[in-house]
C-alpha cells in the first residue's frame, strides 16, 4: 500500500541474466517483493547482461553485509557457498569477508550444530562467543541450551509486551478518568 501511495518503486533493483537465461535479482530483493505484494507489474531495474554467478554472489554478499548485520549462521552459509560453488579457499573467503581465516573456520563450524541451535543463533539469541561454546558441546546439550535460551527470550518478549500493554491501559484509564471528570456538572 505504501509503495502504491508513494507512486511505485523509485530506486531501481539490480538484476542479471543467469546462465539459464532467467533474470535474477542481485540487489533489491525487498523492494521487488514489496512491489509484487502491492500488485505492481513493473519496477525500475538495472540489467547486467554479462555477469557471472560468482560476480552476482559477491555483489549480493557485499550488499547484505552493508545493509544489516547478518546473523552468524547467514555469514557461515555465505562462506560455505563461496567455497562449495565457486571453489574459494578458506583464505580467499577470509579476504572477501574481510576477516581472519580462523573466523571462517569458526563460522563454518556453527553449521555442524543441530537445526534448532542454528535457528536460535540465527535469531540472535547468542553472541558469537557463546555460539562457539555450543559448537564444542554434545548435540543434546547444545539443543537443550538453545531451547532454554529461546524460552527465556520468548518470556522476555512476552514480559516486554505485557509491560507495553499495561502502560497503554494506564494511559487509557487516565484518559477515561479525565473525560469523566470533565463531564461532571460544574457547581
Amino acid at each position: 500500500d505504501e509503495i502504491k501511495r508513494d507512486g511505485g518503486v523509485h530506486t531501481p533493483i539490480l538484476v542479471y541474466k543467469s546462465t539459464k537465461g532467467k533474470f535474477k535479482v542481485i540487489a533489491g530483493h525487498r523492494r521487488s517483493l514489496a512491489a509484487q505484494k502491492a500488485g505492481l507489474l513493473k519496477i525500475p531495474a538495472m540489467v547486467h547482461e554479462s555477469m557471472s554467478e560468482e560476480q552476482a554472489f559477491l555483489i549480493q554478499m557485499i550488499e547484505n553485509e552493508q545493509r544489516e548485520e547478518p546473523s552468524f549462521i547467514d555469514r557461515a552459509l555465505s562462506m560455505q557457498r563461496a567455497m562449495k560453488e565457486f571453489g574459494y579457499t578458506q583464505q580467499r573467503v577470509a579476504e572477501v569477508f574481510k576477516t581472519y581465516g580462523s573466523d571462517v573456520s569458526k563460522h563454518l563450524g556453527l553449521l555442524k550444530l543441530d537445526p534448532k541451535t542454528q535457528q536460535a543463533i540465527h535469531n540472535g539469541e547468542f553472541t558469537f562467543k557463546d555460539a562457539l561454546r555450543l559448537k564444542n558441546a554434545k548435540p543434546e546439550a547444545s539443543s537443550l541450551v538453545a531451547d532454554a535460551v529461546s524460552a527465556v527470550s520468548a518470556m522476555d518478549k512476552s514480559k516486554a509486551e505485557k509491560q507495553r500493554i499495561n502502560k497503554d491501559r494506564k494511559g487509557t484509564r487516565l484518559n477515561s478518568s479525565h473525560e469523566w471528570i470533565s463531564r461532571m456538572p460544574s457547581s
